[in-house]
């Protein structure tokens, strides 16, 4: 009997912005003119194409999922063309096809072309509806234009995402309360609400380490959480992971391979990838300068594995077992125990605070399988080191 196809995600990064926004620590650049975005997209097309041959040829791969990141690779139109005339070269069929946009790059024109394209599904980073919202997180598009935008991506485009930023500084509940409110009122798919953090690399993060910056207000962030779980959950949204909910059959299927220990491949400067290599995948990442990207572009007949940018990690079964637990203990589908100790010889032997967290439901152990309570979610990171210790070879 012959084996299924091993199923990817293709994940594309774009690091152009016009702005920088101070909490984002994507790999990004607002320094940029035409040519050099010509250049990246040639490159970035090599980079495509090596893969493309190389790893999902040889090995009969099916490439179902397509996630064009950034960045905002909502900035680019006829830009993107080469990389979907690669994706006609080898017949790619995605059945879902995702690009990021902001509300002030939005047209009909662009997303008539993204159509063209075979673009089916939108995510537009919102943030707030608020103005104040808006100029806390150095956002540079205003109410308005997000009205109008989510108006005309709605038009277009029947599956659209919006992504929500709650515990900025200065918010309270009821700003909180309204931006939902406003949200569930645009005919969205999909909706990605995530907590604000100070990443260190940031303007964010240097100002908070200087004592400028707002505080981690943990009970507020709760609060909020607890206040969009039972907000959407009452407007029939499903919460399918952590920062995630869905009106039925809107998930996003490329997003949900990260957390169900699916296989995917990601081309870019900052991209990273997980190959089904060895007996716990690998890990490769794409280093973040954009300008060096562009000026070593590959040539057509070397490896996969040796292509410039791209670090390739020896991956220890410890480190495999970490972020299975971690991506598991956030999504709704939880963790395999049976894979665990078939992969690692690792039993599961609850003790301590698991117990007690079994007893009480926070964590649910079904057919081999363990869940933690949507309302824990937020906590996985504290769950995860819990759960680590209650395995033994």
């Amino acid at each position: 009997m012959q084996n299924s196809p091993t199923h990817l995600g293709l994940y594309i990064h774009i690091p152009f912005c016009t702005f920088q926004c101070h909490y984002c620590d994507f790999a990004k650049t607002a320094n940029w003119d035409r040519t050099l975005i010509a250049n990246y997209v040639q490159t970035l097309n090599h980079h495509l194409v090596i893969w493309l041959t190389e790893f999902v040829s040889r090995r009969a791969c099916v490439v179902d999922t397509l996630f064009l990141g950034g960045g905002t690779p909502g900035l680019l139109g006829g830009e993107l063309a080469p990389l979907f005339q690669t994706f006609e070269r080898f017949n790619l069929r995605f059945e879902e096809a995702t690009i990021e946009c902001n509300p002030e790059n939005l047209s009909a024109e662009k997303l008539k072309l993204w159509q063209s394209f075979g673009l089916n599904r939108l995510s537009l980073g919102v943030q707030s509806f608020q103005a104040k919202g808006l100029r806390t997180l150095t956002r540079q598009h205003s109410p308005e234009q997000v009205h109008h935008s989510l108006a005309l991506a709605c038009q277009y485009f029947p599956n659209v995402s919006c992504d929500l930023i709650y515990a900025w500084q200065g918010q309270s509940l009821p700003d909180w309360q309204a931006d939902l409110a406003v949200a569930v009122s645009h005919p969205l798919r999909h909706l990605s609400l995530y907590c604000l953090t100070y990443e260190e690399r940031t303007p964010f993060g240097r100002a908070q380490r200087r004592g400028r910056g707002g505080p981690d207000n943990e009970a507020f962030q709760a609060e909020s959480y607890q206040y969009a779980c039972q907000f959407l959950a009452d407007g029939g949204w499903e919460h399918y992971e952590c920062s995630n909910w869905a009106r039925p059959n809107g998930m996003s299927r490329h997003n949900a391979k990260y957390w169900q220990d699916e296989y995917f491949i990601g081309v870019g400067v900052g991209a990273w990838g997980y190959l089904p290599v060895g007996p716990t995948g690998t890990r490769y990442s794409y280093q973040r300068q954009e300008r060096p990207f562009t000026k070593a572009p590959p040539h057509e007949a070397v490896s996969f594995s040796e292509l410039p940018f791209c670090d390739f990690e020896n991956r220890k079964p410890e480190h495999w077992l970490i972020e299975y637990i971690g991506c598991g203990l956030r999504y709704k589908s939880g963790i395999d125990l049976e894979l665990i100790q078939t992969k690692l010889g690792s039993r599961f032997q609850p003790k301590g605070l698991l117990v007690e967290a079994l007893a009480d439901g926070r964590l649910r152990e079904i057919s081999r399988r363990l869940y933690l309570d949507p309302s824990e979610w937020f906590r996985e990171t504290r769950w995860c080191l819990e759960v680590l210790k209650s395995f033994v070879s």
